[in-house]
């Protein structure tokens, strides 16, 4: 009897390791710890980081604006003074240096960006909306262009555009592709743009001409360049790592599938963030960057479905159903 207990142990946990799945990063508590969570009324669908200030776009139940550092919140804003409900805030930026804010409301009247003054974090001012390429909006950041003003960059629908704020909105630059597209990083030089099924696409900002498109396997969904090199996220096939020194003729570095799908990648020194839905957050060490490590995960089950993960000074911010949570790593 007990001979056939102990076969029926080893039996199962055979069953057991054959049915592991050896490219699912295994979760590392001791790596990545959570410092705070700031729970939100809404899903925390996309959020922005400028000095201390802290963005929060949360759907269907408007914006918020917290203090990073200590968790306390400036303002949560549901409607415009005319009494416009936000009905699903799904992206937004800011700047403190700039003192502006853009949040992007994909219902309404009118898909849309409504641009604020944040001078006063508790009431911040209505200045202007704008419906020009505002259709599907996949990221937004701000920036300061050559003037000093307050610049966005935004992907929408088919198109990779370029906007700039000084008491009125300008149109700078305004490309567009066949397909959809999505994530996006730039440089002085060059957009590196992600196209879901179509790979990248790589756009000379002077003259606004592609100057690429360059194949993926699986959907690239997010970009960031940093020096020569762009790290991109493949939905379903994880992430990439290309030399783009020539950004004519990339060169694949490395491509790692992680077994999650993957909405967002980021990098900082010499460590790599991936966000993924049901994956929560992975932390890579990328000291080699033809070999990156697994240094640390949260999953789901600790902070809750993962939209997007960052970088902040030094912790890493995730936007969750749950709100957002602040990480240690």
């Amino acid at each position: 009897m007990k001979l056939k207990k102990f076969g029926f142990m080893l039996l199962m946990m055979f069953l057991l390791v054959s049915c592991a799945q050896p490219n699912d990063p295994a979760e590392n508590e001791s790596a990545l710890k959570i410092y705070n969570t700031i729970e939100t009324e809404g899903y925390a669908f996309d959020f922005a980081v400028s000095d201390e200030l802290l963005f929060i776009a949360e759907d269907q139940c408007g914006f918020s604006i917290y203090n990073f550092v200590s968790g306390s919140m400036y303002c949560h804003i549901d409607s415009l003074n005319d009494g416009t409900l936000y009905e699903n805030v799904r992206k937004i930026a800011g700047s403190a240096d700039k003192n502006v804010m853009i949040v992007y409301d994909r219902y309404g009247e009118h898909a849309r960006f409504d641009v604020f003054n944040i001078s006063d974090l508790i009431n911040p001012l209505f200045l202007i909306s704008n419906i020009s390429n505002t259709s599907d909006v996949q990221k937004i950041v701000t920036s300061k262009n050559s003037d000093n003003n307050a610049q966005f960059t935004w992907t929408s629908a088919n198109s990779f555009s370029i906007a700039s704020y000084d008491e009125n909105w300008s149109n700078e630059v305004a490309v567009d592709f066949a397909n959809s597209v999505g994530g996006f990083d730039f440089n002085d030089e060059i957009a590196v743009i992600a196209a879901e099924q179509s790979g990248l696409h790589f756009v000379d900002l002077a003259t606004e001409e592609t100057l690429l498109t360059y194949d993926t396997i699986g959907e690239a969904l997010d970009v960031k360049l940093v020096d020569n090199y762009a790290f991109v996220a493949l939905r379903q096939e994880g992430f990439m790592i290309l030399d783009i020194t020539d950004p004519v003729h990339p060169v694949e570095i490395h491509q790692e599938d992680v077994g999650e799908i993957i909405y967002t990648i980021d990098v900082k020194d010499n460590f790599m963030l991936l966000s993924s839905h049901s994956g929560g957050v992975m932390l890579y060490d990328i000291s080699d960057l033809t070999e990156p490590e697994l240094a640390g995960r949260l999953s789901d089950n600790k902070i809750g479905y993962t939209y997007k993960a960052a970088f902040a000074g030094d912790y890493i911010v995730a936007s969750t159903r749950v709100g957002v949570v602040i990480i240690e790593y």
